[in-house]
């Protein structure tokens, strides 16, 4: 059994509780990191665990939530075309965490039209990413891994 997955999942949860004090931001942050992180945990040096994937799709699905929100408003019309741009999203790039489709989602339906979201999701998950570099230069420095 692996043991990373359970100590890098609280972690995460707990850092991105804290700094982020809107709670607003904090209903729309925690939960697609958290799956992430435990998704790209699962294998450090797998694909799922590559920077662009943490923190460029994420963000770039928070962009054309928010995007989509401002254009098209929220409609199950917009809901599913940003859906099935999310699911191309995936299958161009080979990405294999569902979460991007949440977090383009979350935008659309809470009506965000800021630009401040997407930044927010690329923050973290870039903060995410930097985390899982130090956690891969760690691990191959260990003999037991």
């Amino acid at each position: 059994m692996k043991i990373l997955p359970y100590l890098t999942v609280s972690p995460v949860v707990l850092v991105a509780g804290v700094l982020s004090q809107d709670p607003l931001l904090r209903y729309l942050l925690i939960p697609p990191l958290a799956v992430i992180a435990f998704l790209a945990s699962r294998d450090p040096f797998g694909p799922q665990a590559q920077w662009w994937q943490i923190s460029l799709l994420p963000g770039l699905a928070g962009l054309l939530g928010v995007m989509t929100a401002r254009l098209l408003g929220s409609t199950p019309w917009s809901e599913a075309l940003l859906a099935l741009l999310l699911v191309a999203l995936l299958g161009l790039t080979g990405f294999a965490q569902p979460p991007i489709l949440a977090v383009g989602e979350l935008a659309l339906l809470l009506h965000l039209k800021s630009l401040t979201y997407p930044l927010d999701v690329f923050l973290a998950t870039a903060a995410l990413a930097g985390l899982f570099a130090c956690l891969r230069f760690w691990l191959r420095r260990s003999p037991r891994y």
